[in-house]
């Protein structure tokens, strides 16, 4: 027989530290002023990035952390300027 440990809920600050993560290791670390904050429940991800495909990278983060849970992917805004570096 095999014993599993109980699971702990995942606290906010959690949440949102392995989200940066994903999202920083979704886009090589492409992102600039990347910020994951909750707000009344809500998450807020929020950055610039150089191109459309970057964003696009980030977005897929953010719903692959979330494919298990259907309650959470409408409480999540993302607000992600693009502007080209030269």
């Amino acid at each position: 027989m095999v014993l599993q440990a109980p699971r702990r809920p995942v606290s906010m600050a959690e949440q949102t530290g392995r989200m940066e993560m994903s999202i920083a290791k979704r886009t090589g670390g492409q992102f600039r002023n990347l910020r994951v904050d909750t707000v009344d429940g809500c998450i807020i991800i929020s950055g610039r990035a150089n191109s459309h495909h970057v964003k696009q990278l980030a977005i897929v983060a953010v719903r692959e952390a979330f494919a298990g849970s259907e309650s959470q992917s409408d409480r999540i805004a993302v607000e992600i300027d693009v502007q080209r570096v030269d």
